[in-house]
């Protein structure tokens, strides 16, 4: 049986700082990304919501509150994603954690240990699966994108003019 090993003068990179760099760039980089990126939109939706109340309220117009609600709907299903995916990397980030102290200790790993780990990274891999269902079940905009897609019908336009009440219909392909 041939085994692939470190040589001996890089072991410690392999076996100590590997791991480490590893936990750092694919769990929490990404969840700190999400988290930050997360939060700048809902302070610019929240900005938005604002200005266009502060707006109405200048120009006394009646225009419906449906912008805002779907503004409030897409950080909704902002933070409903991100938080799934939270949900289904942090037991993976521990269980990466745990290894690392573990085989540092230099205790080996038994096969209990071996099954979680499998287990823990399914698990994670559900969020790849279940994204497509969360965007499907919280975005109306989306599913009536997939549902387009699906049917192979092209995307419509409207292009609405300030200077006329006429508005006029095109296609992508156009």
């Amino acid at each position: 049986m041939v085994a692939c090993d470190y040589k001996e003068k890089y072991q410690s990179i392999g076996y100590d700082i590997m791991p480490w760099v590893q936990i750092v760039t694919f769990p929490i980089v990404p969840m700190i990304i999400i988290f930050v990126c997360n939060i700048l939109i809902a302070v610019k939706v929240k900005k938005a919501q604002k200005f266009r109340s502060d707006s109405i309220q200048r120009n006394r117009h009646s225009i419906s509150n449906e912008g805002s609600l779907v503004k409030s709907k897409l950080v909704i299903m902002l933070f409903a994603i991100s938080g799934f995916f939270f949900i289904t990397t942090i037991p993976l980030l521990v269980c990466f954690i745990w290894q690392n102290i573990w085989l540092s200790s230099g205790k080996p790993i038994n096969m209990t240990f071996r099954m979680w780990g499998l287990t823990i990274a399914r698990w994670h891999t559900l969020n790849n699966v279940c994204n497509i269902f969360l965007y499907t079940i919280s975005g109306s905009m989306f599913r009536e994108e997939l549902l387009r897609m699906i049917k192979c019908k092209p995307k419509v336009l409207l292009q609405h003019s300030n200077s006329t009440s006429l508005s006029t219909v095109q296609t992508l392909d156009q």
